[in-house]
């Protein structure tokens, strides 16, 4: 685990305030890759084409490289 309920602030271009927000959850597995959960209440899990076209998680991956995560 690197981070629980860590917050961001990011930047957008074209937009005229930042985006602010909380990941619930920043792990990392033994290849060193880094891991964004976003943890809902859902009865189940995204399919793979309801990730790729979350705007939610597309903003949490962005803050993530903003925060130090740029390389992985």
């Amino acid at each position: 685990m690197i981070e629980v309920e860590e917050p961001f602030s990011i930047d957008i271009e074209n937009l005229d305030v930042p985006v602010i927000g909380v990941i619930d959850l920043v792990e990392e597995d033994e290849a060193g890759t880094v891991i964004i959960t976003d943890f809902k209440t859902s009865s189940k899990a995204y399919s793979t084409d309801q990730v790729d076209k979350n705007q939610q998680l597309t903003l949490y991956k962005m803050a993530v490289k903003n925060n130090g995560f740029a390389d992985r």
